[in-house]
């Protein structure tokens, strides 16, 4: 429905909005003025806020920033988005089904290499989180469907995806008498392993959940 959405639209902007979210009033008047501005950007999203708890979602802000964390994460909010058309159909980019349900993820993906993104630093959408959302009635399907779109960046943006492992990675020795290697904290995104003598594998640990293997 988009695709065909996007093909009969005849305006230079797309404006992306989903039935149960709110819009705050100025909201397209900022987008429109970014892009406006900003001729080299493609696409230009905001924070936003997650009621009924109101929980307030600051993504990065700059181009460089959201193509980075756009490797391994969502962090530009499809339906507080607007799209300048041209870049999707001058690329023949469009919303694809192997993607679905996150195929606004994978659209973003597609577009790394061929626009700029911004995300205005302040709160213009509110987003209604509950229950029903597809992100939760659907989660097998978006994780199977994450692992996809992974994989399609590691393959089309290498060195994007390196640059990405390599900040990413965090590592801490810690040595006895400051000569005999005794631990090794590592840490990349959602995971922390602990080896003894730098090798032993003693703990592993998913930073976002419980203990999940010793």
């Amino acid at each position: 429905s988009r695709n065909k959405l996007i093909q009969m639209a005849s305006g230079e902007y797309l404006a992306i909005f989903d039935h149960d979210d709110i819009s705050l009033p100025h909201r397209l008047e900022k987008q429109v003025a970014y892009l406006e501005a900003h001729p080299d950007v493609g696409v230009v999203s905001s924070w936003i806020n997650e009621f009924p708890k109101h929980r307030i979602l600051s993504y990065p802000q700059n181009d460089d920033d959201i193509k980075l964390a756009l490797v391994k994460h969502c962090v530009v909010a499809h339906s507080a988005s607007m799209i300048r058309k041209s870049v999707l159909t001058e690329n023949h980019i469009k919303y694809e089904e192997i993607f679905t349900p996150a195929e606004d993820y994978g659209l973003w993906c597609r577009l790394i290499g061929v626009t700029k993104f911004y995300n205005i630093p302040e709160v213009l959408f509110y987003y209604r989180k509950h229950a029903n959302n597809t992100s939760k009635l659907q989660q097998h399907k978006m994780n199977l469907a994450t692992i996809r779109i992974h994989a399609v960046v590691e393959e089309q943006y290498p060195a994007l995806y390196k640059e990405y492992q390599y900040k990413s990675v965090q590592t801490t020795r810690i040595s006895l008498f400051g000569i005999l290697p005794l631990l090794q904290i590592t840490q990349i995104p959602n995971k922390m392993k602990l080896y003894l003598f730098n090798k032993i594998l003693l703990l592993k640990i998913k930073t976002n959940s419980k203990l999940s293997q010793w």
